[in-house]
């Protein structure tokens, strides 16, 4: 969660980026947990995203826009200064 948050910070505030995308598969509960923690927006789903294991996983898209990050910077603070 601190590096994520630290990272989010790093890509709007110093390389100006207008939106931050991450996925995630579906099943992968602990990854997706501290996405959400950070505050990023489901977006949707891809099916058959990835191979793993011998078979193909769906993911999860989450999304940050700028505007969004702006009114999230004193909880993304909380967490990097944890």
């Amino acid at each position: 969660t601190h590096a994520l948050a630290y990272l989010t910070t790093h890509f709007f505030e110093h390389l100006k980026l207008n939106k931050v995308m991450l996925s995630a598969g579906l099943e992968n509960h602990p990854s997706r947990a501290v996405i959400e923690r950070c505050g990023f927006a489901l977006e949707g789903s891809e099916r058959a995203a990835e191979y793993l294991n011998g078979q193909y996983i769906d993911h999860v898209r989450y999304s940050m826009l700028r505007s969004e990050w702006r009114s999230l910077q004193p909880m993304l603070n909380t967490i990097t200064h944890a």
